[in-house]
């Protein structure tokens, strides 16, 4: 039995279920009066918020297409900073 279920003990069905990860089961319905929600939207279990973290990893080639987006960018701004003050072409 595992750590989370010694603390609460209903909260999960028994049985797994098909096409889940192994391991992972469905909140029984004990289970459901541990999440809450609080006025922002915010989900809470057991009175703890819960959050949810995404990372987004980008490959060799979408880094120089990113970096060279970003130089183009600030180039172009500080171009028309230029124009705007009565520097260049006009």
């Amino acid at each position: 039995m595992s750590e989370f279920d010694n603390l609460y003990p209903h909260s999960r069905t028994r049985e797994d279920r098909p096409g889940w990860p192994k391991g992972v089961k469905g909140i029984s319905m004990e289970g459901v009066d541990q999440l809450g929600v609080d006025d922002e939207g915010n989900l809470y279990w057991a009175g703890k918020r819960l959050e949810v973290a995404r990372t987004i990893t980008l490959n060799t080639f979408q880094q120089a297409i990113a970096v060279i987006g970003v130089l183009t960018a600030v180039a172009v701004a500080l171009v028309e900073w230029l124009r705007f003050f009565g520097y260049g072409v006009r």
